[in-house]
């Protein structure tokens, strides 16, 4: 599948589940990246993943990562 074709749907996931008040996050693609490389800085990363007070907003996140030609979708849950 085409990398802008994952985020497509990373992004459609994101609206209907925000629609559907499920509490789940998916990075988008510019996120993802300031996931990987810090050094872009992090205020998308920090605007997806954190409320105005500062605290995540979820305990189950899912981080698309495309590397070369191919993707991998990672799945972190908090509850434990």
């Amino acid at each position: 599948m085409h990398t802008s074709i994952v985020f497509m749907q990373c992004a459609l996931w994101n609206e209907e589940w925000k629609e559907k008040a499920i509490v789940k996050v998916i990075l988008s693609h510019k996120a993802m990246l300031e996931l990987l490389y810090l050094e872009q800085g992090q205020s998308i990363l920090t605007a997806e993943l954190l409320t105005s007070d500062r605290e995540l907003q979820t305990n189950l996140i899912f981080i698309p990562i495309v590397h070369d030609d191919h993707w991998f979708l990672i799945v972190i849950s908090l509850i434990s």
